[in-house]
């Protein structure tokens, strides 16, 4: 788990004055009644491991916790303590950046088209109106019988007032599938992208 290694050996060199962590911290990550439950039940000396770890359950992301360490940054604390979270933000951003390249290593396009490798390739495809239909593109309800887990899907996506755009899926069991998801496409692998699990019935629909 990744906030298993942002919250184990890194945290340790995070301030540990309860100002900063409790009053300032808690405040960017939480509503009310969770900093204030949360801040009842951890530890005062090593409160990190437990606060990132919960954060990470309710659905945090790691841009979510770059985002909070940069404001506790802009607040009212020693220098030493900012330099010490701007260490940590510079780890953290490390471990970002390789959980994406080994995403992005994962993904493929299996596409018939020998042109069409790249999820960049498909996009330019589409920005310059190349003809889809020299493409052999099916209704994910005519293959749905023939996938097994581990198999990756392209699913093209046209709607009304929005241009065309490309997305991957990995089918796992259960009729589930795995995907990127985040607001707009080319958030897709920036700090606001979630990998989520999802029914294989949103596909049919």
């Amino acid at each position: 788990d990744v906030f298993q290694d942002i919250s184990a050996h890194l945290t340790k060199r995070l301030p540990t004055r309860e100002e900063v962590w409790y009053k300032e911290f808690l405040s960017f990550l939480f509503n009310v009644q969770d900093m204030i439950e949360l801040g009842a039940k951890v530890s005062r000396v090593f409160p990190y491991p437990e606060i990132l770890m919960t954060y990470s359950k309710k659905g945090g992301t790691i841009g979510g916790l770059l985002k909070a360490l940069e404001n506790l940054q802009k607040s009212d604390i020693q220098h030493e303590e900012k330099e010490s979270i701007e260490k940590y933000k510079k780890e953290v951003e490390k471990i970002r950046t390789k959980l994406f390249d080994d995403i992005l290593e994962s993904v493929y396009c299996p596409s018939p088209i020998s042109g069409v490798t790249t999820l960049l390739e498909f996009e330019e495809m589409v920005r310059f109106k190349l003809k889809l239909k020299t493409n052999e593109m099916m209704k994910f309800s005519e293959v749905q019988e023939s996938i097994f887990p581990g198999d990756q899907l392209w699913l093209y996506h046209k709607r009304p007032l929005m241009r065309g755009y490309a997305h991957v899926v990995i089918i796992t069991e259960n009729m589930k599938y795995i995907h990127v998801s985040s607001p707009k496409l080319k958030l897709k692998m920036r700090s606001r992208a979630l990998i989520c699990e999802d029914s294989q019935d949103k596909l049919t629909s």
